[in-house]
């Protein structure tokens, strides 16, 4: 038997496709006792609201019901889900450890967008696929590709705009929990130390490696940190850009629990409840006074940073590090 599209399915594609949504042809004609493939759900943005929206039995389709966990059209690269008032967005490119590329960068900008638009949603969670959290900056990539960028913007400007979508978060009013279910390196711990609260994977790295590639810090984490760990420990943890375990993290008061990798979601989703079960303006208030009574503004600490951390990205060293980082080797620093 073959579910046709009928007035309302047509309505429901043209819908999608006007939020620049493909479908895949095999979708339109769908034999409803054929098994739905990897391959028939084109680059995983057919989900189950559209499913449904076509007359397709879903709950026959098990990988089009296992590829997603709310009935909802997401962005490939990230999605949010909402349940019981508590919101998670998954950075999605576990093939590319969740680094900072553009698509991640704007699906969590949108993510980010959507949510705080969302009356009921009383704490979010981000977390990632796979076995980084974020690995920070993509310099695999940025290495094979040719030199680009509007000559007419700073240089600084580019770097706090690499960094924008990530402090989004910020902008959340309800409080917010990283679950570092992996490694989070750079950029990628940045995303972690904005948020309110942080659960680590015992076994995972974390770090702000930036002066082990001839970088100065970014992402506010000079401003960040020494708030989070106190200043001996941060001075250390920034000036040796060393990598820690979770549970180093957590003995240094970076993150606020380490659980084991299969519970780092469990223990945040866990939180999240306390957070949502509280009075949730209260909450909000009690947040906000938090931060301004510690003045807090690490927005114009990521500007700064930009600066500085743009001069180093044109020094020999900065080469060097790279260089070394992608080639697997130490690095051998020269000072200029």
């Amino acid at each position: 038997m073959v579910a046709e599209l009928d007035a309302f399915g047509e309505a429901a594609l043209e819908r999608h496709k006007a939020l620049g949504i493909t479908v895949a042809k095999g979708m339109q004609h769908c034999a409803a006792d054929e098994a739905i493939t990897a391959e028939t759900v084109h680059e995983g943005l057919v989900v189950a609201g559209l499913l449904r929206e076509l007359r397709i039995d879903v709950e026959r389709h098990p990988v089009a019901t296992q590829s997603i966990d709310r009935a909802l059209v997401f962005p490939r690269f990230v999605f949010d889900d909402v349940a019981d008032q508590i919101a998670t967005i998954t950075l999605n490119r576990p093939e590319n450890r969740n680094s900072m590329t553009p698509d991640v960068l704007d699906g969590l900008a949108n993510a980010v967008s959507q949510l705080r638009a969302d009356a009921d949603v009383r704490c979010v969670i981000v977390t990632g696929r796979g076995k980084s959290f974020c690995a920070g900056a993509d310099f695999k990539s940025r290495a094979n590709e040719p030199k680009q960028g509007d000559p007419f913007v700073a240089p600084q400007d580019r770097f706090y705009a690499t960094y924008a979508p990530f402090l989004s978060m910020l902008d959340i009013d309800v409080p917010t929990i990283a679950a570092m279910q992996g490694h989070a390196i750079g950029g990628g711990l940045g995303l972690g130390i904005v948020c309110d609260m942080r659960v680590a994977n015992r076994e995972a790295r974390y770090g702000a490696n930036f002066v082990r590639l001839g970088l100065h810090p970014g992402m506010a984490t000079t401003y960040l940190l020494p708030r989070l760990m106190g200043v001996p420990r941060a001075v250390e943890f920034l000036l040796t850009g060393r990598i820690v375990s979770g549970a180093e993290a957590a003995e240094a008061g970076l993150v606020n629990y380490a659980v084991e990798a299969e519970s780092v979601l469990g223990r945040a989703q866990e939180l999240a409840r306390e957070v949502a079960a509280a009075a949730p303006l209260a909450v909000r208030w009690t947040k906000h006074s938090i931060y301004e009574g510690l003045g807090w503004d690490p927005r114009s600490a990521a500007r700064r940073e930009a600066h500085v951390q743009s001069r180093t990205a044109e020094t020999d060293d900065a080469r060097e590090g790279i260089s070394a980082l992608l080639g697997r080797r130490e690095p051998k620093f020269q000072g200029s």
